[in-house]
């Protein structure tokens, strides 16, 4: 499961080096699938860093997608 998450995880980071804000939907993912691992592991340490993660890509999907939408406004 852990390299799922890897794998999802290097994707997203890739399309957010395009400038693709679809990659922030898609980190979203592998950071539940990394809490999911948190959770089956009892590395809870892990949740420190996915959770508040998790919250950062929701808020940067927002921004990315409030700026294409005034970016695209004739």
């Amino acid at each position: 499961m852990s390299w799922i998450a890897a794998i999802i995880t290097l994707f997203a980071k890739y399309l957010v080096g395009r400038k693709d804000k679809w990659g922030h939907a898609i980190h979203i993912i592998g950071e539940f699938v990394w809490i999911i691992v948190a959770l089956q592991t009892k590395i809870y340490g892990l949740m420190l860093i996915a959770v508040p993660t998790v919250i950062l890509s929701v808020y940067n999907f927002w921004k990315w997608h409030k700026e294409d939408v005034v970016n695209d406004t004739p």
